[in-house]
Protein backbone atom coordinates (compact mmCIF):
# COMPACT_ATOMS: atom_id res chain seq x y z
CA UNK A 1 0.00 0.00 0.00
CA UNK A 2 2.80 2.42 0.91
CA UNK A 3 4.74 1.68 -2.28
CA UNK A 4 1.68 2.22 -4.44
CA UNK A 5 0.94 5.58 -2.79
CA UNK A 6 4.58 6.63 -3.11
CA UNK A 7 4.52 5.82 -6.84
CA UNK A 8 1.25 7.73 -7.29
CA UNK A 9 2.67 10.85 -5.62
CA UNK A 10 5.88 10.76 -7.66
CA UNK A 11 3.89 10.57 -10.89
CA UNK A 12 1.68 13.47 -9.79
CA UNK A 13 4.66 15.77 -9.26
CA UNK A 14 6.03 15.46 -12.78
CA UNK A 15 9.34 16.76 -14.01
CA UNK A 16 10.72 20.25 -13.64
CA UNK A 17 12.13 21.62 -16.88
CA UNK A 18 15.67 23.00 -16.62
CA UNK A 19 16.80 26.14 -18.41
CA UNK A 20 20.20 27.77 -18.87
CA UNK A 21 20.52 31.34 -17.67
CA UNK A 22 23.70 33.06 -18.78
CA UNK A 23 24.53 35.87 -16.35
CA UNK A 24 26.43 38.73 -18.01
CA UNK A 25 28.25 40.90 -15.53
CA UNK A 26 30.81 41.18 -12.78
CA UNK A 27 32.82 39.42 -11.52
CA UNK A 28 32.51 37.20 -14.64
CA UNK A 29 29.97 35.72 -17.04
CA UNK A 30 28.41 32.58 -15.54
CA UNK A 31 25.96 29.99 -16.88
CA UNK A 32 23.45 28.79 -14.30
CA UNK A 33 21.10 25.79 -14.53
CA UNK A 34 17.74 26.96 -13.19
CA UNK A 35 14.12 25.70 -13.09
CA UNK A 36 11.68 26.96 -15.74
CA UNK A 37 8.59 28.73 -14.38
CA UNK A 38 10.02 28.56 -10.83
CA UNK A 39 13.41 30.32 -10.70
CA UNK A 40 13.59 34.11 -10.74
CA UNK A 41 16.40 36.60 -11.40
CA UNK A 42 16.60 36.97 -7.62
CA UNK A 43 17.34 33.24 -7.34
CA UNK A 44 20.10 33.69 -9.92
CA UNK A 45 21.52 36.55 -7.82
CA UNK A 46 21.48 34.25 -4.78
CA UNK A 47 23.79 31.86 -6.64
CA UNK A 48 26.21 34.71 -7.37
CA UNK A 49 26.57 36.53 -4.04
CA UNK A 50 24.72 38.23 -1.21
CA UNK A 51 25.86 41.57 -2.65
CA UNK A 52 24.07 40.87 -5.93
CA UNK A 53 20.86 40.18 -3.99
CA UNK A 54 21.06 43.41 -2.01
CA UNK A 55 22.14 45.64 -4.92
CA UNK A 56 19.93 44.42 -7.77
CA UNK A 57 16.70 46.31 -8.45
CA UNK A 58 15.77 44.99 -11.90
CA UNK A 59 16.95 42.38 -14.39
CA UNK A 60 17.47 42.82 -18.09
CA UNK A 61 16.53 39.65 -19.98
CA UNK A 62 18.13 38.96 -23.37
CA UNK A 63 19.66 42.44 -23.42
CA UNK A 64 16.43 44.36 -24.00
CA UNK A 65 13.51 43.09 -21.87
CA UNK A 66 13.15 44.61 -18.36
CA UNK A 67 12.28 41.77 -15.96
CA UNK A 68 11.09 41.97 -12.36
CA UNK A 69 13.47 40.36 -9.86
CA UNK A 70 10.75 38.05 -8.52
CA UNK A 71 9.06 37.12 -11.81
CA UNK A 72 9.78 33.49 -12.85
CA UNK A 73 11.90 32.87 -15.93
CA UNK A 74 10.20 30.74 -18.58
CA UNK A 75 13.00 29.91 -21.01
CA UNK A 76 16.76 29.91 -21.45
CA UNK A 77 18.09 33.45 -21.69
CA UNK A 78 20.85 35.91 -20.89
CA UNK A 79 20.46 38.01 -17.78
CA UNK A 80 21.96 41.26 -16.54
CA UNK A 81 21.29 42.51 -13.02
CA UNK A 82 20.72 46.26 -12.82
CA UNK A 83 20.98 48.50 -9.77
CA UNK A 84 19.98 52.07 -8.96
CA UNK A 85 23.26 53.48 -10.28
CA UNK A 86 22.91 52.07 -13.81
CA UNK A 87 24.06 54.56 -16.47
CA UNK A 88 20.83 54.46 -18.54
CA UNK A 89 17.84 54.15 -16.18
CA UNK A 90 15.31 54.60 -19.01
CA UNK A 91 15.78 51.31 -20.85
Amino acid sequence: MFTEEQRRQKEAVGRVEKIEVRYLGLPEDVTLAMNAYISTPYNCAQHLSDGHCKRSALALKDGNVPWDMHRPLTESCTLQLLNFTVADPHL
